[in-house]
């Protein structure tokens, strides 16, 4: 289940790789899940981030800032 996070909530190495992937972009939500991954329950942030040529982007990032993937809108 998804929960809505603000920026405030996010830990501070996740900002960073979601600032650094963003391009500039401007962030509309965070999504806080949680995923099975290697055996145990990891916290996973999704950003929604509108790009400025106006495309959509989703980042995602696990609890310590490692990227995981970025879905194009």
């Amino acid at each position: 289940m998804n929960e809505k996070v603000q920026w405030s909530d996010v830990p501070a190495m996740v900002q960073k790789t979601i600032t650094e992937n963003a391009g500039g972009g401007e962030i509309e939500e965070i999504e806080k899940e949680s995923k099975m991954i290697g055996g145990k329950m990891t916290p996973i942030y999704e950003a929604d981030v509108r790009k400025t040529d106006g495309s959509k982007i989703e980042i995602k990032v696990d609890e310590d800032g490692n990227l995981i993937e970025i879905d194009k809108g």
